[in-house]
């Protein structure tokens, strides 16, 4: 029985789609990561030169309403939707899915940790893990409860979002804002010299410094009240089957796709009204509406982009181009990691040290020439062997047992 749950899930029972949205999402998180990757820009309020041209410029725009916290939402939604997909197949199988599930949480907190700790501060598995014990509560929840519990966390999750931007405003009228500006200023020289120039162990010391301390306490609790609403979403719809019906729910993908659509141009409107007057003259509430809309925005528009892939997936000339997706969705844990490291020995001393050195469009184009590669790599390895490297040890670590990668 071990075996056959350990197997990877074989083609028929596969669902290609939500491998190719997985792959999408992970693309455009490193878009999003990408300017964090190569600069500490958007940490603070005035753009280094190389941000400053028109190109740049309009090309900051194109991301803040089209990539930052859209993809996030769609990867976050994914894991929802996998959790049922997973507690489905464990079911079927006779195991334990409170036990097995935790397991697997478990190991997805050591691998986010790790990566956290020693590899990059942008992580997002290790609060993936921690919010990912809490959807264990809901899994024999009935529909009309999971939505209610929707809503319960979305006001939870504005909460949380309104202490932050409250504990950020409030540091800056206790400090004074000339200090304040003064300490951030050093901050970001210390690390603007230390990330391009410093050996590992030299850029270790300075994260743990100034950024690993600080996430932990107030970065981690913060996203685990923002994904997990996100999380339930996706095990909603996948309770529902509606990946499983397409065909017969075609209509419907149709209508949202256009909804979604209006909703989320409509709101870009207030979005970019709002990072003019808050660039122009900080104040609480208007960061923390900008901070609230942006969330519900990323929604709206993540849905048009997933309604958009399955409509493009059931249209044959689509299928082909958006299917080299799938592969990378395969893979998508070792995917995400390898981006971490391929991005950290670009920009940082102990690699190439181009921090700093890339516009926000040369980082877009150098995101592209990462996923081409990702691409080809994703589907030559999976020729040759049934999952990826940290799938496969993942895998293990749930079932407890060890088996053969190769095909």
């Amino acid at each position: 029985m071990k075996n056959t749950l350990a197997s990877p899930i074989s083609g028929k029972q596969r669902i290609e789609i939500i491998d190719i949205i997985r792959g999408f999402a992970l693309f455009g998180v490193l878009i999003a990561n990408m300017a964090f990757f190569n600069s500490m820009a958007l940490l603070f309020p005035k753009l280094p030169p190389l941000y400053e041209t028109v190109g740049n410029r309009w090309h900051a725009w194109g991301l803040t309403l089209l990539v930052h916290g859209r993809f996030f939402v769609i990867f976050s939604f994914l894991f929802g939707l996998g959790f049922y997909i997973f507690m489905n197949r464990a079911e079927a199988k006779g195991f334990k899915v409170s036990s097995l599930f935790s397991k697997r949480m478990f190991g997805l907190l050591i691998i986010g940790f790790l990566h956290l700790l020693f590899i990059w501060s942008g992580d997002i598995l290790f609060a993936y893990s921690i919010a990912g014990f809490f959807l264990l509560l809901f899994r024999k929840k009935p529909f009309k409860s999971i939505v209610k519990w929707i809503i319960i966390l979305l006001i939870f999750a504005i909460i949380s979002m309104s202490i932050m931007q409250s504990i950020n405003f409030l540091a800056i009228s206790i400090i004074g804002e000339e200090e304040m500006v003064k300490i951030f200023q050093e901050l970001h020289d210390e690390m603007s010299y230390t990330l391009p120039n410093g050996n590992y162990l030299q850029i270790l010391s300075a994260r743990f410094k100034h950024e690993v301390v600080t996430i932990l306490f107030f970065g981690i609790p913060n996203m685990v009240l923002v994904v997990l609403p996100l999380f339930l979403m996706g095990f909603y719809v996948g309770k529902k089957r509606y990946f499983e019906r397409i065909n017969e729910l075609l209509p419907s993908f149709k209508k949202v796709c256009k909804y979604s659509f209006i909703i989320g141009a409509t709101l870009c409107v207030p979005i970019v009204l709002l990072v003019i007057h808050v660039h122009n003259a900080p104040s609480l509430l208007p960061s923390l509406f900008l901070s609230i809309l942006q969330y519900f925005t990323g929604m709206a528009i993540a849905t048009f982009y997933v309604t958009s892939l399955v409509l493009f997936y059931k249209t044959k000339k689509f299928q082909v181009i958006i299917s080299y997706f799938g592969y990378i969705g395969k893979m998508a844990l070792t995917n995400y990691l390898m981006q971490s490291f391929i991005c950290v020995f670009i920009f940082y001393g102990f690699g190439l040290g181009f921090f700093g050195q890339l516009s926000l469009i040369q980082g877009t184009i150098l995101s592209f020439v990462i996923l081409i590669i990702q691409v080809f790599t994703s589907k030559l390895w999976l020729t040759k062997f049934k999952y990826g490297p940290f799938e496969w040890l993942w895998r293990m670590f749930t079932y407890g047992q060890k088996f053969s990668i190769k095909r």
